[in-house]
């Protein structure tokens, strides 16, 4: 049970590390910049802490989105 645990922490570690490239590289490509510009220039390296412990703003896109819905229901109820 253990070494199974382990192997998804690695998968996971993995899939993070895989992440980071194309999420650079989507936001060179929607500022007009080429990757290597992207980190150089505009990107903070303590952006990507957080993502590589695991942590994101999913959760916080969550509650946004439920409360939109809810403000949504009550305006056009």
């Amino acid at each position: 049970m253990l070494a199974g645990i382990r192997a998804q922490q690695e998968q996971a570690k993995h899939e993070h590390v895989r992440e980071v490239p194309r999420a650079v590289r989507e936001a060179s490509h929607c500022l007009g910049n080429t990757p290597a510009v992207c980190p150089a220039s505009y990107t903070d390296p303590r952006v990507f802490e957080p993502f590589e412990q695991g942590r994101t703003v999913r959760p916080a896109l969550t509650r946004l989105a439920t409360r939109a819905r809810a403000l949504r229901s009550t305006l056009y109820a």
